[in-house]
């Protein structure tokens, strides 16, 4: 019988602690959200699942640009080559982006995605 409890809970109950981010299957070194995502983004990998642009690769693809975010620069993951060819990507299209914010700034967000692959949340890096 399914209770909806959930891995994450269990585990939670299990180990006595109060919160899901610090059991033993999030590292709690890290920002919980990226712990969370880093957990993942590993998932993802060991199941063949690469970053790309339709389904469950662009759910992947996501999670590695919100990673890139909120990291200091200096974590090592299995998933580093990612991280650097999501880095580099990224880097492209924001100056690309920056190149032409000025003049089509009141562009509607599918413009910046469709053309630059900018996400909503990364405007601000092109100012």
């Amino acid at each position: 019988m399914d209770v909806g409890f959930g891995w994450e809970r269990l585990h939670q109950v299990v180990e006595g602690k109060p919160r899901v981010d610090q059991t033993s299957l999030l590292d709690t070194r890290l920002h919980p959200v990226l712990s969370d995502h880093c957990r993942t983004v590993t998932v993802l990998r060991q199941n063949g699942i690469e970053p790309g642009n339709k389904s469950r690769n662009y759910v992947c693809r996501r999670l590695l640009r919100r990673m890139l975010r909120l990291l200091s620069g200096n974590e090592q993951f299995e998933f580093s080559d990612w991280l650097q060819r999501e880095r580099a990507m990224r880097e492209r299209s924001l100056k690309e982006g920056r190149r032409l914010w000025r003049k089509c700034r009141n562009k509607p967000p599918g413009f910046w995605w469709e053309t630059f692959g900018i996400l909503p949340e990364e405007f601000d890096l092109l100012q």
